[in-house]
Formats: structure tokens, C-alpha cells, sequence
């Protein structure tokens, strides 16, 4: 298989290194992105994927951590408690239909940036252990958020969880958890371990695959969430099409403090439609940053 690079195309200078990174928009919402077993899978698939050298560094890296014993683990670090909460996610204004560039329309701060400053982080030499840790649980989150659909998308609804699962089975809430973990647990954990399913899914992606997934850009991963969040089978977007303006309701175009919260359906119907979205997601995501991660540790080996 020809080796491709991930593109992270602002070049810095770190520590006398060629730093090649995106910067970022940024946003605000109170929910995890894949709740935990999601994030543990990304990293489990990402750890998977690494060469021996990158993965001799994480493990040494994860040696020093008081908590964590494993990298699918750390993973969930970020979420528990909440850290760096303005970081994880993408916000945009609702007339968006793409993630055109990375300019900021929010703040200074967000997906794009922390995966930036993580990065450098890691490449420093001889940089800090303690920071680098840090670091590198940080980034095997932040992979994991951006490639969550809702992480990209607008703030006045919190992301989905402003818009309100009427209340039967199966999921039972908002529809942000509902991509968090309602579809992943239903329709791709059933219940295994997290290694079992990283295998799985692993084993179903071609080396086609991974040479596309990872010749792309941090701005492509966040532009291909946000296309699932405005497809209008994803309940996010009123009634949207294609290259239109994305509506809370009908005839609201965003939810202002005091309105009325809309109200959908999951049905089976809904797990089983978008259950290979969210498989291909987590399994982009995986693949994404084991690359990174090798990029980083194992920077010897050149693309063929």
C-alpha cells in the first residue's frame, strides 16, 4: 500500500520542524461527542493502526499516566471532567452549506486549533513528557469529535441537544445523544468488546480506503461531518436540502432563548439508515489518527 500523508497545510515552525497544520473555527455545546464507548473504539482502531515505532512511543508516553493504562482508555480523558471545553466543536452560522476554510467565526478557539496545538506539541523536541502526554490523550479526543456529525454545526441548538427525541424507546433523549451513542451502541457495539469491534472494522476497510481517508485535510474531515448534519434524513436541519439555508423549524430559522423546543422520532428505521454513517465515521476517524500518530513518532518513514 503507498503510504499518503495526512495534510495539515498552515506551515509553522516548531522547534526548528516543518509543522504543516490547519487552524480552526470554533464553537460551543455541553455533550460529548460519541459518548465513551466511541471514543475508546477510535483510539482502539487508531492504536491498531499504528507502526511499531509510533506504537512503542504511546505506550511509553501512557507508562507515566497515574490513570490510564491503555490509549483506547485515555481517549475519554478530555470528557471526564470536562477540559478545554470551547474546543470541542465546530460552529458555524446557520447559512452555511460547507466548511469552505478554516477561518474562526467564534472565538479563538476550536477543534481545529486544539488539534494544532496538540500537534505541535507532540513533534516538540525535546518538549516535555507530562506535556506530551497530555497532549496525545487530548488528540486521540479531538480526532474522535470532529468526525462526530453534530460537533459541526450550529450553537443556537447546542448541537442537537436543543431539538428533543419525543419519549419512547430506543433512545430516549436528544438528538445529539442520539449520535453520540444511541446508533453506535444499537446498530455497531451490541454489546462486544471494544477490541472485537475495532477489528471488525478495521478488517472492513480496504487499503483504498485508508489511502483516501488519509489524504485529506482536517478542514475535509470537519466538511464531511457537517454534510451528514445537514442531510435532511438526520432530523438536524428543518426540512433542508441541498445548498439551502438550514432552519431550526419551519418557520424559525434558529432557536432564540425562551422558544419552543422541536420535537422528533427515532424509530428503527432511523438507527438502521444512518448506522453505516456512523460506522464509517468512527472508522475514518481511527484510521485518520493512527496516520497522525505515526506521522508524528515514526517521522523517519517517508510517503512512497
Amino acid at each position: 500500500m503507498t503510504r499518503r500523508s495526512i495534510h495539515l497545510p498552515t506551515r509553522l515552525q516548531v522547534g526548528g520542524l516543518a509543522v504543516f497544520i490547519v487552524l480552526g473555527l470554533f464553537g460551543s455545546l455541553p455533550a460529548m461527542a460519541w459518548g465513551p464507548s466511541g471514543h475508546r473504539l477510535v483510539c482502539e482502531i487508531a492504536f491498531q493502526e499504528l507502526r511499531p515505532t509510533a506504537k512503542a512511543a504511546v505506550v511509553a508516553l501512557l507508562s507515566n499516566d497515574s490513570e490510564f493504562t491503555t490509549f483506547s482508555a485515555s481517549c475519554n480523558w478530555a470528557d471526564n471532567p470536562r477540559k478545554r471545553a470551547q474546543e470541542h466543536y465546530i460552529n458555524v452560522p446557520r447559512h452555511f452549506t460547507y466548511i469552505g476554510n478554516a477561518e474562526c467565526r467564534v472565538g479563538n478557539v476550536c477543534l481545529f486549533s486544539a488539534i494544532r496545538n496538540d500537534v505541535e506539541i507532540l513533534r516538540r523536541q525535546p518538549g516535555s513528557p507530562a506535556d506530551k502526554l497530555d497532549a496525545l490523550k487530548f488528540l486521540g479526543h479531538w480526532v474522535g469529535d470532529i468526525h462526530q456529525p453534530l460537533h459541526v454545526s450550529f450553537k443556537d441548538d447546542k448541537g442537537g441537544n436543543d431539538i428533543i427525541e419525543a419519549p419512547e424507546p430506543p433512545c430516549d433523549g436528544h438528538l445529539h445523544r442520539v449520535w453520540d451513542s444511541c446508533i453506535l451502541e444499537e446498530r455497531i457495539i451490541k454489546g462486544r468488546q471494544i477490541g472485537d469491534v475495532a477489528k471488525e472494522l478495521r478488517d472492513s476497510a480496504s487499503d483504498d480506503d485508508r489511502l483516501d481517508w488519509i489524504d485529506s485535510t482536517v478542514v475535509d474531515w470537519a466538511d464531511e461531518s457537517f454534510k451528514i448534519t445537514r442531510r435532511g434524513d438526520v432530523a438536524y436541519c428543518f426540512e433542508s436540502t441541498p445548498g439551502t439555508f438550514c432552519k431550526y423549524d419551519s418557520n424559525n430559522g434558529r432557536l432564540d432563548s425562551g422558544e419552543p423546543k422541536r420535537t422528533f422520532v427515532v424509530d428503527e428505521n432511523y438507527l438502521n439508515s444512518h448506522a453505516d454513517r456512523v460506522r464509517t465515521q468512527i472508522l475514518k476517524a481511527g484510521v485518520r489518527l493512527g496516520a497522525l500518530l505515526n506521522e508524528i513518532f515514526d517521522p523517519e518513514v517517508p510517503p512512497e
